[in-house]
């Protein structure tokens, strides 16, 4: 009898231990729920007494414009589950140059026309008479990144400087050289001092740029897109995309799309991790803790596959020299055949490595700190890097003297003191409205040969 009861204790013991476990299991995420609420509470307290980590603040960054210029890429209108879809910019996969600008689409900051190229009108595939029309493509630089308007961007500025000449011209003719030329030898050659007339026309310049495009890219957006519209002169602003694009990749393309394709496991536990990696990401008990975000460095690469890695980690280092040089020629043969497809329907072509900030001397306050934010190994790895860039786009103006102008903007935009103190950069290769302004005035002067006018011998 005694152990009957012994049993029955025993098991009323048990009973009561599984009850608690039952209880502390049904608890236990209620309970670390709880801690986090309030270890979370706590710590925006702090930070709102103390004041916020850099990090924090410039993760926090989601002002109009920049929400604005955030890409979203598409497919079937949707946006691609797994990837960023929280940007204003729509992308969709394109067949020829693997993705391009979704047409008629519009912000406070920009506008796609119906052809997806940044204007404000479409373009006719026929062009008028009196138009001469200059296509500008590139990357976001060229696109005119983070510019406040369609207004600011590099192809706007040019065209309002040449149409600008050709009123000056009309207006002050006795500035300019005669259309015909006189008999008297020293009047003629005062009369030659002169800067010339260029074509009296309309010019129209049309920004095809696409964020992200490398030169692969655009060789094939100007054989498909940009010659059936006619143009007169076709200017090719990038290279910094290739140098940071691995060789192994002829083009740029929407990021991991690839690996997407390929492993639709992964894409769908992309898809369904999504809502909890967007609620842990707005956590200060993540943020304020993790690793800071290379922010330079998400600005600058746009199609970036890994949020955490530096710009120096794009970029060959010098032991990898044979990367470096497939890189640049896959520049110059992209190149190559951009200006062979432009020979044969005798469309001249200006080929523009664009600027990059530590080509720049006179910097503002702004850009001293993005100086200071670039890693050392980037300093010195992008000025060799652009030097053979440099020789491979000079190269092409020797191939082909009479079809193309090379013009090397990395370190050419350097036009006297910062006086003002303004910033030509936003970050190490966008331009601000400033900057735009200054790399428009070079394409204008490398522009004026193609379209002046040689005065007559007289009859």
């Amino acid at each position: 009898m005694f152990s009957s009861r012994r049993n029955i204790y025993t098991r009323k013991k048990t009973s009561r231990k599984r009850v608690s476990l039952r209880w502390m299991l049904l608890w236990l995420p209620a309970l670390l729920l709880a801690v986090l609420l309030v270890s979370e509470g706590l710590l925006r307290l702090v930070v709102a007494i103390i004041g916020q980590p850099e990090h924090l603040a410039r993760d926090q960054d989601q002002s109009p414009v920049s929400q604005a210029y955030q890409l979203q890429f598409l497919t079937d209108n949707q946006p691609i589950q797994g990837l960023p879809d929280g940007g204003n910019l729509k992308m969709e996969r394109s067949p020829v140059a693997g993705y391009q600008l979704v047409p008629n689409q519009e912000s406070e900051f920009w506008q796609i026309n119906e052809q997806g190229w940044r204007d404000n009108r479409a373009i006719s595939p026929d062009k008028p008479d009196n138009e001469i029309r200059i296509f500008l493509i590139g990357g976001s630089t060229a696109f005119g990144y983070q510019n406040q308007s369609n207004q600011d961007t590099i192809a706007q500025k040019l065209e309002e400087r040449l149409n600008k000449r050709v009123e000056d011209q009309q207006q002050n003719s006795d500035d300019y050289q005669p259309e015909v030329l006189p008999y008297f030898q020293p009047t003629r050659e005062k009369l030659m001092d002169k800067p010339p007339c260029i074509e009296e026309k309309d010019y129209r310049v049309i920004n095809a740029s696409v964020p992200g495009y490398a030169s692969g890219n655009q060789l094939s957006q100007l054989a498909v897109e940009i010659l059936p519209y006619n143009p007169d002169l076709i200017i090719v602003l990038g290279g910094y995309q290739d140098l940071m694009l691995e060789s192994k990749q002829s083009y740029s393309d929407i990021p991991s799309i690839d690996n997407y394709l390929n492993h639709p496991v992964d894409h769908f536990k992309a898809y369904l991790y999504k809502p909890i990696n967007g609620f842990t990401n707005q956590l200060y008990l993540n943020r304020v803790f993790r690793k800071p975000n290379h922010q330079t460095a998400q600005n600058t690469l746009l199609l970036k596959q890994h949020s955490n890695d530096s710009l120096a980690a794009y970029l060959p280092e010098p032991s990898q020299e044979e990367e470096l040089t497939a890189r640049v020629q896959r520049y110059r043969n992209n190149h190559l055949q951009m200006v062979r497809l432009a020979a044969g329907a005798n469309i001249p072509v200006i080929s523009a490595l664009q600027p990059e900030i530590t080509g720049y001397e006179s910097l503002s306050e702004g850009e001293q700190a993005i100086i200071d934010e670039l890693d050392d190994d980037y300093r010195q790895n992008i000025q060799q890097a652009y030097q053979e860039l440099g020789n491979a786009n000079a190269q092409l103006e020797q191939i082909f003297p009479n079809n193309v102008a090379s013009v090397n903007l990395y370190n050419s935009i350097n036009e006297g003191e910062n006086a003002d103190n303004q910033s030509l950069f936003v970050d190490p290769i966008h331009l601000s409205a400033t900057g735009n302004s200054r790399v428009a005035n070079h394409l204008y002067q490398s522009l004026i040969p193609e379209f002046k006018i040689t005065p007559r011998e007289p009859s």
